[in-house]
């Protein structure tokens, strides 16, 4: 029989166990709950779009959201990452192939277009063995929180309908954006959330909470920054991967480089038409480009743009030379515009001023109508905004690369960098570690597939991550623009179906060089014989 001091001696026990169980309790209530069960699936019963009849080697698909942690350094808060996952045909071991979309800030589920790559003839042979996934990033349109911003969408149109200058004008956007980042901050959106690091450790829960011990990813121009950051962060869960259109993660500076690019796309385009006779003997690209920029020595040019069969709706506009530097920017990501570059150019300078008011008029119109709501579906511009902001943002336009970039990229790139200049000083976020800045070198099958004519990530950008990898393979597509797959390159398909099919095998790039030279319009427009 125990003695009256032992059972005090063990009520004594009892009492601290149950203070510290008591203790441990309030304490397990106090972590954020994504301490305990994150990341963990929530299905939806019906999912983000129907399969395409076309699309047969698959069991079908199911949708939903992974909820994981906001802010894995211990803040509060959940985010869902949508998903959309195509089943294998014949359910096996293999790895299942991720795709992601660029931006960053771009959706990718829910796309049809996406989708009816996995035809049969396409990217149908990896659905025979091997899960298909389509994840959204955090912030993009089907997860939530939702980083849409429609008020920054309006402003531009706003700032014209008031009749404001351009200093006016950037005072507008600066105030609804404002009123943007206030609108999700108060909804518990934790902005310096949204970051790589955070966005890398996304793609690694998705693939616990699915089920997955390793994964094929693909990303394209944003996603393949990404993919960058989860080979560096998560090198083990990869069993190969695919970068289409990739950025640099060493530079330090958003947009500085634009110039650059800039200036590297028209030299490049200088030296293919300097190969095309009929373009050799017609045009000047240089030339034509400074003529067509000094158009704008007499100041910006004034116009009116009419809505189409609203005669009576009218907006006054007035064009700057930088903003017309941006518009030649955008002529150049496009094949058919790149085709008729030159001949625009031409136009520009022979036409003068009333010609470049006609086309940047309806350019600059359909801005001004476009949708808020179609334009965040196409790009979450919050989280664009964050992310870019949280890595090495612009601190000043006038930081761009100057050495041997002429007049356009100085331009362009200062134009593009003043935007996120704005928005960045707004935000105000902490920055990623330097260890964001380093080159991904882990030794996994890597695919790399870069356009030749890719003004916003130049193939010999691309060359630098290839060559921080020891078993990266480059393929230049050279009448190639940005990003491949996505925008239906049948060679670029074929080579990543064989090597995500068996990531150790040679790639056949044999098809790279079947494509034709790029023909260039005569200054007429028209197109020259056989073509």
């Amino acid at each position: 029989m125990r003695t009256m001091t032992e059972r005090r001696t063990d009520m004594r026990g009892r009492r601290h166990a149950a203070l510290a169980l008591g203790a441990m309790t309030m304490l397990l209530a106090a972590l954020p709950v994504q301490a305990q069960d994150l990341p963990r699936v929530e299905p939806l019963e019906t999912c983000f779009l129907d399969l395409p009849p076309e699309v047969t080697q698959t069991r079908g698909a199911d949708c939903g959201h992974v909820v994981v942690a906001q802010d894995r350094t211990g803040g509060a808060g959940e985010v869902r990452l949508a998903f959309m996952r195509l089943n294998a045909q014949s359910p096996s071991d293999a790895a299942p192939l991720f795709m992601l979309a660029g931006g960053p800030g771009q959706a990718i589920t829910g796309d049809p277009a996406i989708v009816a790559l996995f035809q049969p003839e396409l990217l149908g042979p990896i659905l025979e063995t091997r899960d298909v996934v389509l994840m959204e990033q955090r912030g993009t349109l089907r997860s939530r929180p939702y980083l849409d911003c429609p008020e920054l969408w309006t402003a531009q149109r706003e700032a014209v309908e008031r009749g404001l200058d351009d200093e006016e004008g950037r005072l507008v956007l600066r105030a609804r954006f404002s009123e943007c980042v206030a609108r999700h901050s108060a909804e518990g959106v934790d902005l310096a959330a949204y970051n790589n690091l955070e966005n890398a450790a996304d793609v690694n829960d998705m693939r616990r909470a699915l089920g997955y011990e390793r994964i094929v990813f693909y990303g394209e121009s944003y996603g393949s920054e990404l993919g960058q950051n989860v080979m560096r962060e998560f090198p083990g869960i990869l069993e190969a991967v695919v970068l289409d259109g990739a950025a640099s993660l060493a530079s330090t500076d958003w947009s500085a480089q634009r110039s650059s690019f800039a200036q590297w796309g028209i030299d490049n385009l200088t030296g293919l038409c300097a190969e095309d006779a009929d373009c050799a003997a017609s045009y000047d690209i240089p030339a034509l480009l400074d003529a067509a920029l000094a158009v704008f020595d007499d100041g910006p040019i004034e116009m009116t743009y009419t809505v189409p069969d609203q005669p009576d709706a009218t907006f006054a506009l007035t064009v700057t030379q930088d903003q017309f530097a941006s518009y030649l920017h955008g002529l150049q990501t496009e094949i058919f515009a790149v085709m008729a570059f030159p001949a625009l150019l031409n136009a520009y300078v022979t036409e003068g001023r009333e010609r470049i008011a006609a086309d940047m008029a309806a350019q600059r119109g359909a801005e001004l109508l476009a949708d808020p709501a179609a334009m965040d579906a196409a790009m979450a511009i919050l989280m664009h905004a964050a992310m870019v902001c949280s890595d090495d943002p612009p601190v000043s336009a006038d930081d761009v690369v100057t050495e041997d970039v002429g007049l356009y990229g100085r331009l362009f790139a200062r134009n593009s960098a003043t935007l996120y200049v704005e928005l960045c000083d707004v935000l105000d976020l902490p920055q990623l570690p330097d260890r964001a800045d380093e080159l991904a070198s882990a030794d996994v099958p890597t695919l790399v597939l870069s356009g030749g004519l890719d003004v916003q990530t130049p193939w010999y950008v691309s060359q630098e991550v290839v060559d921080a990898l020891p078993n990266a393979t480059h393929v230049i597509f050279p009448a190639g623009f940005h990003v491949q797959v996505m925008n239906l390159n049948r060679c670029a398909i074929a080579i990543m179906r064989d090597f995500v099919l068996d990531p150790g095998a040679s790639p056949d790039t044999a098809c790279v060089t079947e494509a034709e030279p790029l023909p260039f319009m005569r200054p007429d427009f028209t197109m020259p014989e056989g073509d």
